[in-house]
């Protein structure tokens, strides 16, 4: 049934399954089709890469590029290192299909276990002592335990302590409101990747999926290969690539907006040769004159800003690793590319967010 029409799609619901897919299977979550979060728990894990090279064939369709295949995941469920639940009417939940409504949740496969019901349930109690607009934020730490962080616009009890050290599996949390604010537990850590340990701070993002995220760096990495070149690393997060290509003997400038990913970076790097750059891009690239062989950049969702892309269009590096969550955004700034010149030489996509649409994907452009 169509239920909106587009001026270049339409959108609808589905009436019936005449004939099901082989592939077809019983979602795990009792509430898939209502929440947002996940959009593939209907069809096996088996056929995820299949259908996500698909969306992004889609996306690249006018776009001249190689084969591109997509890695499947070996981890599809309770993948998850970090989720954001909502308070509402002092309920928890998640945002629904329409954007606008809460799902109250009794389970989440993506992130929290089957033998985790009772943290769900101590969550939600929780919940009920906050004001609308709070968050409650799950991290999940190397050693399976949980850090969580309440935030909240307006004043929090000081009974939620009570409540919070009650909450299962919790190693660490943290309260903010307008008028304190607390802690108990270790907000900094660290996990081991690619033979190195990498620190990082719950407070800035970090990949949810650590065992493809190491596939991507490494990919990333061994793209740039050897030498002594220079590389612009751009959205550097907490340095994994730029400080694992400045340890060989590449000179690498990295630029990155969140103070406290910048700080997990420096200690990261120790006394590896780099430059560590606390700014926005927009206005990092303007007082950087050295020519680069490589520019990496990894936006967020959104892709590069307007400001970005034209200061890359203007510096012309020679090749360019644009890593992408967005194959529609992606497709947009590679368009200015292509018709700048530039040709897709390479790309690969890993599937980091198993059960849902979402993707990453590492392309090369070369002049």
């Amino acid at each position: 049934r169509i239920t909106n029409v587009k001026s270049r799609y339409a959108e609808g619901t589905l009436l019936s399954i005449l004939k099901p897919s082989p592939d077809r299977v019983s979602p795990r979550c009792p509430h898939y089709g209502s929440c947002g979060g996940c959009q593939l728990q209907h069809a096996a894990p088996s056929c995820h890469a299949l259908l996500k090279k698909g969306f992004l064939e889609e996306a690249l369709y006018h776009l001249p590029h190689p084969p591109i295949d997509v890695v499947p995941s070996n981890h599809v469920w309770a993948w998850r290192r970090k989720i954001t639940l909502h308070v509402k009417g002092g309920k928890l939940g998640l945002i629904g299909n329409d954007n606008t409504s809460l799902i109250p949740i009794t389970a989440c496969p993506i992130f929290f276990r089957p033998e985790e019901e009772n943290t769900i349930i101590a969550l939600t109690i929780v919940a009920r002592t906050l004001a609308d607009q709070s968050d409650i934020c799950c991290f999940r730490l190397p050693n399976d335990a949980l850090a969580i962080m309440v935030k909240s616009p307006r004043q929090i009890p000081r009974t939620l302590l009570k409540q919070l050290t009650a909450v299962p599996s919790m190693e660490a949390f943290s309260i903010h409101c307008p008028s304190w604010n607390y802690s108990e537990g270790l907000h900094d850590f660290s996990f081991e990747a690619l033979g190195s340990r990498w620190y990082f701070s719950i407070d800035a993002f970090v990949q949810n999926h650590l065992s493809q995220s190491e596939q991507v760096w490494k990919t990333v990495i061994d793209r740039v290969g050897s030498g002594k070149l220079k590389i612009l690393d751009l959205y550097s997060g907490i340095g994994v690539t730029a400080i694992s290509l400045a340890r060989q003997g590449h000179s690498v400038t990295a630029v990155e907006y969140s103070k406290k990913a910048v700080l997990a970076a420096k200690k990261s790097a120790s006394n590896t040769p780099l430059t560590l750059l606390w700014s926005k891009v927009e206005t990092a690239i303007p007082k950087l004159c050295c020519d680069y062989d490589w520019w990496i950049v990894n936006p967020p969702r959104s892709g590069l800003s307007e400001q970005a892309l034209r200061f890359l269009l203007d510096k012309r590096p020679q090749n360019v690793l644009y890593v992408s969550c967005s194959p529609a955004t992606l497709a947009r700034d590679c368009r200015a590319l292509v018709q700048a010149k530039w040709n897709i030489v390479w790309g690969k996509a890993f599937d980091l967010f198993p059960q849902t649409t979402h993707f990453e994907t590492v392309l090369q452009l070369a002049l």
